[in-house]
């Protein structure tokens, strides 16, 4: 199982802008969860990232697209709830 260092990144500012609760320090949840063992950061590359702005048919937010594009480089399915996401049929998308 992979982890964007988006996702984290994203998880951070919706802590931060309140939309986002967790019952510990973002930081400690983040740190905690890389600790899963069949969990691993995916590396970012220049591919992924520029990939993600070529997009014609995502919506305009930087990290989704991001995300999107790291999970066509891995072909890997999003777990989401971003309907957005769900719609975009580029991906597999689970949730």
């Amino acid at each position: 199982m992979l982890l964007s260092p988006f996702s984290c990144w994203e998880v951070t500012l919706l802590v931060k802008k309140g939309r986002l609760e967790l019952e510990t320090d973002v930081r400690r949840w983040i740190s905690n969860g890389l600790k899963f063992p069949k969990l691993r950061l995916a590396e970012m590359n220049p591919t992924i990232l520029t990939e993600s702005v070529l997009f014609d048919d995502l919506h305009s937010d930087p990290a989704d697209r991001i995300i999107a594009a790291t999970c066509l480089f891995y072909n890997i399915p999003l777990v989401t709830k971003d309907r957005k996401l769900h719609r975009w049929n580029q991906i597999d998308t689970i949730w």
